[in-house]
């Protein structure tokens, strides 16, 4: 069984499919889902079985469209104070995984903050917040660079891994390492 993620910019070629509405008509989406594929990459449309191709079950389709977001990493509450984490702070379009990752890495963090502090008060909220402010900028970078046209780098990189399973690997696991990815596509930006 394989999966397949189609990411498009709204407007774009590929934005249609976010659209389509496969309860209503499973066969169109499914060729349109299809067309697309051959139009955008054809070495792909040439692996697809169409006798098997299609959802596994209804919950296997995900739909819409998600606005990248950074939100203030405390409130006051009540003379208290809170520290959102994951989705609750910043919310990451999905192309790059890096939302659970860097949740879970501010999770680990704020963890550690806490039981090293006296005090939970707001100098300890800015503390927490520009600490996972840094912890932030790689994935929120390459979440971002993502996003864009792809430049020279990346195409090379891409081309590359279409033909070279180790450099696909790689590329892969750079995600888990969004520092290293982001300086090997962008050296400046790094």
């Amino acid at each position: 069984m394989s999966a397949i993620a189609v990411e498009g910019i709204p407007g774009g070629p590929l934005a249609a499919l976010a659209h389509l509405d496969r309860d209503a008509d499973p066969t169109g989406f499914d060729a349109a889902v299809l067309k697309i594929i051959q139009e955008h990459a054809p070495s792909l449309r040439e692996r697809i079985d169409t006798a098997t191709f299609g959802l596994t079950r209804p919950r296997d389709l995900l739909q819409g469209q998600i606005t990248p977001v950074v939100r203030r990493v405390w409130a006051e509450v009540n003379g208290t104070y809170a520290i959102a984490l994951g989705d609750a702070w910043i919310t990451h379009d999905p192309i790059a995984a890096q939302g659970a990752n860097l949740g879970s890495r501010c999770a680990f963090l704020l963890g550690e903050l806490i039981t090293t502090s006296l005090s939970y008060d707001q100098q300890f909220c800015l503390e927490v917040e520009r600490k996972m402010g840094e912890l932030a900028l790689a994935p929120t970078a390459l979440s971002l660079a993502m996003l864009e046209p792809p430049g020279p780098e990346l195409n090379h990189l891409l081309a590359r891994a279409a033909t070279d399973p180790a450099v696909a690997d790689r590329f892969a696991d750079g995600f888990a390492h969004p520092n290293a990815l982001i300086a090997s596509l962008n050296p400046a930006a790094a």
